[in-house]
């Protein structure tokens, strides 16, 4: 037999095993830096299934099985003929005891005869005594033979029985081989099971999101450099007293990255280029956040910050990979409000591929979408979550039909949509009205 496989002793070199994970050297390198709390965003993400842990162990368990079930039906069937040879030498040794034993009734009965037509004649005494110990001694010696009787049946019996020995303990002790092997093989499975890191909750994940969109606001004021600019902005929206209700600047309005146009997506999030990050735009979980809310995490995130400056207008639109805490594709538009044509929520049609071979496919029809439209004919989206995209993948954040409705995410997306909306076009007429006065 071979010597045993040796395995690899770490659970992220089995990755590779389960196609729903990223590779090893993607988690590796947010370790190698030390950023321990994306680190903690990846586990969250992606976390192991248990059950799939040990893939080429469980794989040497089965041609395990399969070789103890041949070795076991081989050693029975093995078994069955010698026993069958055994009671075929032992019946042919029990005839050949009997054909004995009769053949010694039948020298005893001759002797018989002889003594009861010879026996008479006195004259013949000597002759009737020479009759009678010839059969007599034949059958002394049938009888006398009959222990002895077929040597080879009783040798090949022997040899029989001492072969069976040797089978058992040849088969015995390859069956404990390969049984310790499985132990061996099992426990290596539950001591990578023992490795899968505990993921954070979701409510930690929650608060470390909030914090990168807070600097990312931050950050985006910096690129656009109108932070002495920014006007506190009122919107569209009156409150209970009838005054407007100050929002926040700069406008952030964002949807998974996964549902915008396919044509804004980054290169990079391609499967072609990158299956890890492709593997990133695609990773979403809910978490219950009280009895009848439901929050959805995703990997990446489209953001468009809309700033709102006191006599321009600016946006700034971003994939943001919140496992790895990168941006991609940042995109800068600064215009007057003249230049604003359109405000408005479409709805548009996506198709969304959810694994890697293109085959589970989810088409969501009617996705709102927010876009401003300038006067140089540039579009600036974002495409939003709503009720039916939630319908279609509530298997792959693991939300019944029946708890859709509590995801906060659908109407407070819509919420904000409508509060840019109407901000936008407050500032954009107040701006147009203010040019046309002069």
């Amino acid at each position: 037999m071979a010597e045993d496989i040796e395995y690899p002793k770490e659970i992220w070199d089995y990755l590779g095993d389960m196609a729903y994970m990223p590779s090893r050297q993607d988690r590796e390198q947010l370790s190698k830096l030390g950023d321990q709390k994306h680190v903690a965003i990846w586990d969250y993400f992606f976390q192991i299934n248990s059950n799939d842990v040990g893939e080429p162990q469980k794989r040497e368990i089965n041609r395990i099985n399969e070789r103890l079930r041949e070795e076991i039906g081989r050693y029975n069937d093995r078994q069955n003929q010698i026993r069958n040879s055994i009671k075929t030498h032992r019946r042919t040794l029990f005839w050949k005891r009997v054909r004995s034993f009769l053949f010694g009734i039948g020298a005893m009965g001759i002797s018989g005869i002889i003594y009861k037509y010879v026996g008479n004649y006195q004259f013949a005494l000597n002759l009737i005594a020479v009759c009678l110990s010839v059969p007599l001694l034949c059958a002394m010696i049938f009888w006398v033979s009959i222990p002895f009787v077929g040597r080879n049946e009783r040798n090949r019996i022997k040899d029989l029985k001492k072969e069976i020995v040797r089978l058992g303990n040849a088969h015995n002790q390859l069956v404990k081989k390969e049984v310790n092997r499985k132990r061996t093989l099992d426990a290596e499975i539950e001591t990578l099971k023992r490795q899968i890191p505990p993921p954070p909750s979701g409510e930690t994940i929650r608060s470390w999101l909030n914090d990168d969109l807070k600097n990312m606001q931050d950050h985006v004021i910096d690129l656009t450099a109108l932070g002495t600019r920014l006007v506190d902005c009122s919107s569209g929206i009156f409150d209970e007293d009838g005054n407007r209700v100050l929002q926040q600047n700069p406008i952030p309005v964002l949807g998974p990255a996964e549902l915008q146009n396919p044509q804004k997506i980054p290169p990079p999030f391609s499967q072609e280029v990158n299956s890890d990050l492709n593997k990133h735009l695609h990773a979403r979980r809910s978490y219950l956040m009280g009895y009848d809310r439901i929050d959805v995490l995703y990997g990446v995130y489209y953001l468009e910050y809309i700033l709102i400056g006191n006599d321009m207008l600016a946006t700034c639109g971003l994939f943001f990979d919140f496992i790895n805490g990168k941006t991609y594709s940042e995109q800068i538009t600064e215009q007057y409000y003249e230049d604003v044509v359109a405000i408005a929520i479409a709805k548009e049609f996506r198709k969304i591929v959810l694994n890697k071979d293109a085959k589970e496919i989810v088409l969501v029809e009617d996705a709102p979408t927010f876009t401003l439209s300038l006067a140089s004919g540039e579009q600036r989206t974002v495409t939003f979550v709503s009720e039916k995209y939630f319908m279609e993948i509530r298997d792959k954040i693991d939300v019944a039909q029946d708890d859709i409705s509590k995801i906060f995410w659908i109407r407070n997306a819509k919420e904000t949509a409508d509060d840019a909306m109407s901000t936008l076009r407050y500032y954009v007429r107040l701006h147009k009205w203010t040019i046309e006065d002069e």
